[in-house]
């Protein structure tokens, strides 16, 4: 329930609820940005600490009622726990360029309100979607592509007043303390339904969200900012589902000289972006956008705010612009690594006709039309794409585009484009692992041959009946894409990459046909060579890397005893592995988020981007989840290690805990092992010493 009230009542959540600029070339390439500065106090304090002091602090706005108070208690307990999750997620950025322009709007406003000095901490927040939001904690998080859809300062200016106000207003715990109330009234009043209780909390969070717009407006009132740059923002909410128009899109982009797609796979026109504005806001936690305005508008009519200022800018107009600019290179990655495949394309095709020779953009579309390809050909699209029904404007015609291309014909494409943009990507190599990787899957399930990459494309050249309905259309031109393979095979590192495709396809084949007692009796005996010889994974202090853990464990009644025994757990098994490697001469550092205290900013990029890293290798379905999209990054960031040590402990919801050693060159893992949850901390890393850390000897 805690972790839950944290976005339904205290975000501006649109689903719940002078700065030296690195000198960034965009015509040429893009480096993302990372954290820069000293490591601020809020990652150093531990999850304990941070539940005593958040006690200690709400003492005097718990409620008298015992139990009432308990539930406020476990609120406090499970929002510092989610807080810990974030602050340890690998996805919040601080002393960055985005970040420090973030915090130096925050000090307008601070300025102009001096009570609020020292109660509020700003940071920026890796995800592809917009939302802010603000803690119980007082730290308030402002997603990446919150700030590429802004018009203007003011308009963030605002968003941190109405977050700021969620705080000031202690929103979260009357949101429990109500909620409390509701479960009460329901005992006596057996009448009163399920769907009556929503409507009444729901009722109490949009009081809520109303009453940090009116906060918000006198905060922002004294700031010199625009006083009604909220009518802005709240029609910029309105299409938050929908993506920025600011290029056509054709299909052209995959043509060339000897090759076109034909027009029945675009749409003939696309809709106007649809405005979500006078929505039935009756079970949701926030008031439709028309009714927020009104009240808004109602608000600053009665208020008067005589002398409250107009200013779009007062950090400076240069200065948002460069942040506009490097959050739009910045929200591609976030939108690769949320799997939102389609949204990242056209985000990059548009960037694309500005800088077409930018190296990082280059690179992520590789990587966005491999992603896209790989969920096509395992016939799990609808995991990463999305209806084209469900947009306006050019994001409809983008995912009209995908959605009716086969996965023969999505993979064929994207492998001519790979070729093409190789050489103009920032890591062709990585580019090279990619484009092999979706050869051996289209060779594989698809059962084609290197013959039919290289047949002519004029005998697949046909003429298209218009008369007929756009499906059969397609149909009728289904074999397209063979001239797509075509202009494949003519690459100078085509012959290499499909001999070790065909590799790969080759002996996936020779198991497939083998019967089922072979294949038991191969399984068999590849255990016995590894029990015997190991695994042949060469592993030292130099090469290796271990990755901050990911450990779970189901809530109890008691929330405060459950994440003792978290902590207590997770520094048991951080230990024992601490003791186990170093008595093998492997690396006893962990590059974990639970350990920055007397770390530099250095450390933190780097056990932030691990942690990161892990968490996308485990979207997804194994067959088509991106194990590779992330070699550029692992190659600059770890340019001497070869191997990853990452595990998991899940007993309580998937009931078993795992070990896995990644290849960092390759990103496929070559060693996994999962036990019962009755296996001890020691016995799984027992097993890990003799299984694989033995064969070093």
């Amino acid at each position: 329930m805690g972790s839950r009230i944290i976005l339904v009542s205290i975000g501006f959540s649109m689903l719940f609820c002078g700065t030296l600029f690195s000198q960034q070339n965009y015509s040429s390439d893009y480096s993302l940005n990372e954290s820069q500065g000293t490591i601020p106090e809020d990652f150093l304090i531990n999850v304990s600490q941070r539940v005593a002091d958040e006690k200690e602090k709400s003492e005097d706005l718990l409620s008298d009622d015992n139990d009432k108070r308990d539930d406020q208690e476990d609120f406090l307990i499970t929002s510092s726990a989610s807080l810990e999750g974030m602050l340890t997620g690998g996805r919040v950025m601080f002393g960055d360029p985005l970040t420090n322009y973030v915090n130096k709007v925050a000090d307008k406003i601070i300025d102009a309100n001096p009570d609020l000095k020292g109660k509020f901490s700003f940071y920026t927040m890796r995800a592809g979607f917009i939302n802010a939001f603000c803690t119980p904690q007082g730290k308030i998080f402002v997603n990446v592509e919150m700030l590429t859809r802004l018009e203007d300062e003011a308009m963030l200016a605002f968003v941190l007043c109405h977050e700021m106000s969620h705080y000031l207003e202690h929103h979260g715990l009357n949101q429990v303390a109500y909620q409390h109330d509701l479960k009460e009234l329901r005992k006596t009043r057996k009448y009163l339904s399920a769907g009556d209780y929503l409507k009444l909390a729901y009722s109490r969070s949009k009081d809520h969200e109303l009453e940090a717009d009116r906060k918000g407006l006198e905060l922002l009132s004294k700031t010199g900012y625009n006083i009604k740059s909220y009518e802005k923002l709240l029609h910029l909410f309105a299409v938050s589902e929908q993506v920025e128009d600011d290029a056509a899109f054709s299909k052209s982009y995959f043509e060339s000289a000897d090759f076109t797609i034909p027009a029945c796979y675009e749409i003939d026109k696309v809709d106007e972006i649809e405005k979500k504005w006078d929505e039935n806001d009756t079970y949701v936690t926030h008031p439709n956008n028309k009714a927020r305005l009104e009240a808004l508008k109602q608000y600053e009519a009665s208020r008067g705010f005589i002398g409250a200022g107009n200013a779009d800018f007062l950090v400076g107009k240069a200065e948002f612009d460069q942040v506009m600019q490097q959050a739009k290179f910045e929200n591609i990655n976030d939108c690769i690594d949320d799997l939102q495949y389609t949204k990242a394309f056209y985000l990059t095709y548009s960037l694309l006709q500005k800088y077409p020779n930018n190296k990082y953009l280059n690179s992520s579309m590789c990587k966005i039309l491999y992603g896209l390809s790989k969920y096509k050909v395992h016939g799990i699209y609808y995991y990463v794409g999305q209806s084209y029904e469900d947009f306006g404007g050019q994001a409809q015609a983008t995912n009209y585009f995908f959605k009716n291309l086969s996965g023969k014909q999505i993979s064929a494409i994207s492998l001519k484009k790979m070729y093409e943009l190789r050489s103009l990507s920032s890591n062709p190599n990585m580019i090279d692992t990619l484009i092999q990787d979706l050869t051996a899957d289209v060779f594989y399930e698809y059962s084609l041959t290197p013959n039919d990459l290289t047949t002519k494309a004029t005998k697949y050249t046909q003429v298209v009946d218009n008369s007929l309905s756009p499906a059969k259309q397609r149909f009728s031109a289904r074999n397209f894409y063979k001239g797509a393979l075509r202009q494949a095979s003519k690459s100078g590192i085509y012959n290499n990459i499909t001999a070790a495709a065909q590799t790969v396809v080759a002996k996936k084949k020779k198991h497939d046909d083998l019967s089922y007692n072979d294949k038991l009796k191969m399984k068999k005996a590849k255990e016995k060579a590894q029990k015997k010889y190991g695994y042949g994974i060469r592993m030292t202090a130099e090469n290796t890397v271990v990755v901050h853990p990911s450990i779970s464990f189901r809530k109890r009644a008691n929330v405060e005893k459950t994440l003792e025994r978290m902590v207590n757990r997770e520094t048991e098994f951080n230990n024992s592995l601490k003791v186990q490697l170093k008595k093998i001469g492997l690396p006893s550092t962990l590059y974990s988020m639970n350990n920055l205290d007397g770390q530099n900013v250095e450390y933190y990029n780097k056990s932030s981007f691990l942690r990161n890293w892990a968490l996308v290798r485990t979207y997804g379905f194994n067959k088509a989840a991106p194990k590779n999209t992330h070699l550029d990054l692992l190659k600059r960031n770890f340019p001497n290690k070869k191997y990853a040590i990452m595990y998991s402990i899940h007993p309580y919801y998937f009931r078993s805990s795992y070990f896995k050693v990644i290849d960092m060159t390759t990103g496929k893992a070559v060693y996994y092992k999962e036990l019962e949850t009755s296996s001890t901390v020691t016995g799984m890393i027992n097993i890990f010493e003799r299984e694989v850390l033995n064969a070093n000897k």
